[in-house]
C-alpha cells in the first residue's frame, strides 16, 4: 500500500508501527537471554518477509525518519538472530549494490536525496507536492558517484547532508559485519557487500570500511582468510584505484591512509596497470611544472593527498620513481619552509599572550586544579566511548552504537509499557 500513488497518508501509521516494533524487539533482547530472544523471533510468522520489506524501505523516496527507524529495527533483528538474518540480508543488499555498479538499476533519485542549496522536504511538504513514489519496493542506498554535485570539501553543508543521509546505513553494514565476525561466520557475499559499500563511499571519505578492516587485521583471533577474500575482490581493487586516481584528498584522512599502507601492497600488482602508472608519473611532471607558482597554503590539503599517493605507489615494486621526483620534492620542501617562515612572526605574539595567561593561571591553583579535573573527565569519557567491537563484544554495545535519539509517539510509549510484560 505504501508504494501506491495515493499512499502518502499511511506514512504516520508506518512510523508508529516501526517504533512499536523497535521497542518490542529491544525489550525482548534486553529482558530475555539470547536463546529465548532468538526463539521468540524465529517463532514469529513471516519474520523473514518482514526483514526483506524493511530493507526495501531504504531508498531516496522515503523520509529520513522512516529510514532511520527501519535501520534500527533491522539492527535489533540482526543482533537477535545473526545467522538467519545474514542469510537473507547479505545477498539481498549485495545484489542491489552490484546492480547499480553494473548499470542494471537506473532508478531516478527521489525527493529525499541531498541536493546542494536545498533542504530535504518534510513529510507534509512532500505529500502536499505529490512527491513521486518508486515503481517498486527497492533498496536504493548506493552512493551515485556520477550524480554527486561537487567534491568533498567544496560545500560543507552539502557534505553534512550526504553524511546525514548515508551514515546510519553504513553504520548498519559495519555492525552487521562485526556481528558476523563475532559469530565466526562471515560468508564471501558479506565481504563483497563490505567492499562494494566501501568503494561507493570513497567520495564521502567515509572511515567505516578502512576502520573495520584495520580492526580485523590487528585482531589476532580472526581467521586470515577474510583478508585474503577481501584482497581478491574486484570491488576492493576498485576502491584502491578510485582513491589513487580520483579521490587523493581522502588520503589526508589518517585512518584511510593507514589502511592503505597495510593493504595496498597486497593488491598493488592488480591496481598499478601501465595506464595507472602513467597517470601517477604525470602527477610528478605536473607538480614539477607548477611548484614555483603553487599557492601552498591554499592547496595544502590537495598536495598532502598527492604526496601520500606518491609514497604508496613508489614504495611498491611495480613502480619506478622518475628522476624528476627527487628535485621536485626538494623544491616543494623549500616552498613549504618559506611559507612556514612567514607564519612564524605571526605566531610569536600569540605565544606571548598565552604565556601571560598561563602565568596568571599559575597564581590561582584552584582554577588550575579544576581545569585539570575537567580535562581528565573529558579524557575518561573519550576513553569510555572507544568500544572495540570485534574481540567478542556484547550484543547490546553493538546495537546501541550510534543509536539516534528520537521522540516516541504516545502510541509507541504506551506499547513500550505493555511490552515490558514480556519479562514475566
Amino acid at each position: 500500500m505504501l508504494h501506491e500513488a495515493t499512499a502518502c497518508h499511511v506514512l504516520g501509521d508506518m512510523l508508529d508501527i516501526l517504533a512499536i516494533m523497535q521497542d518490542l524487539l529491544q525489550c525482548v533482547r534486553m529482558f530475555r537471554d539470547s536463546k529465548d530472544a532468538r526463539g521468540i523471533v524465529l517463532a514469529t510468522k513471516d519474520w523473514l518477509e518482514v526483514l526483506r520489506k524493511l530493507a526495501t524501505l531504504l531508498n531516496t523516496y522515503n523520509p529520513p525518519e522512516m529510514r532511520t527507524l527501519c535501520i534500527e529495527v533491522l539492527k535489533e533483528l540482526v543482533v537477535t538472530v545473526v545467522p538467519e538474518a545474514m542469510q537473507l540480508l547479505a545477498p539481498l543488499l549485495t545484489h542491489c549494490h552490484a546492480a547499480v555498479q553494473d548499470g542494471r538499476d537506473a532508478a531516478p533519485l527521489g525527493p529525499y536525496f541531498p541536493r546542494r542549496g536545498c533542504s530535504a522536504p518534510s513529510m507534509a511538504a512532500a505529500a502536499a507536492k505529490g512527491a513521486g513514489r518508486p515503481l517498486r519496493p527497492m533498496v536504493q542506498m548506493a552512493v551515485p558517484h556520477g550524480q554527486l554535485e561537487c567534491n568533498r570539501g567544496v560545500d560543507p553543508e552539502y557534505d553534512l547532508a550526504l553524511d546525514k543521509f548515508y551514515t546510519p546505513y553504513h553504520d548498519f553494514i559495519d555492525v552487521m559485519f562485526r556481528l558476523a565476525v563475532n559469530n565466526d561466520s562471515v560468508p564471501e557475499v558479506l565481504i563483497n557487500l563490505s567492499a562494494v559499500v566501501g568503494f561507493e563511499a570513497v567520495p564521502l571519505h567515509s572511515t567505516y570500511f578502512p576502520k573495520l578492516w584495520l580492526d580485523i587485521y590487528k585482531a589476532q583471533n580472526i581467521d586470515r582468510k577474510y583478508i585474503n577474500l577481501l584482497t581478491s575482490c574486484n570491488y576492493f581493487v576498485d576502491y584502491v584505484d578510485a582513491i589513487l586516481l580520483d579521490e587523493r584528498a581522502a588520503l589526508t584522512v589518517d585512518i584511510i591512509y593507514e589502511f592503505l599502507t597495510v593493504f595496498f601492497p597486497k593488491v598493488s600488482a592488480h591496481v598499478l596497470s601501465e595506464q595507472t602508472l602513467t597517470m601517477i608519473d604525470n602527477t610528478v611532471v605536473s607538480l614539477s611544472e607548477q611548484v614555483g607558482s603553487l599557492d601552498v597554503p591554499k592547496l595544502a590539503r590537495r598536495l598532502s593527498g598527492d604526496l601520500r599517493a606518491l609514497i604508496l605507489v613508489y614504495n611498491s615494486p611495480e613502480a619506478v620513481p622518475p628522476p624528476l621526483l627527487k628535485t621536485t620534492l626538494k623544491q616543494l620542501q623549500a616552498r613549504v619552509r618559506a611559507e612556514m617562515a612567514k607564519l612564524a612572526p605571526k605566531e610569536e605574539p600569540a605565544k606571548k599572550s598565552n604565556s601571560e595567561d598561563g602565568s596568571k593561571k599559575e597564581c590561582n591553583p584552584d582554577e588550575a586544579s579544576s581545569s585539570s579535573k575537567g580535562e581528565d573527565s573529558v579524557n575518561i569519557r573519550q576513553d569510555a566511548a572507544k568500544v572495540i567491537v570485534i574481540p567478542r563484544c556484547s550484543r547490546a554495545l553493538l546495537v546501541e552504537k550510534l543509536r539516534p535519539k528520537r521522540k516516541r509517539s504516545a502510541l509507541s510509549a504506551r506499547w513500550m509499557t505493555w511490552s515490558c510484560w514480556i519479562r514475566l
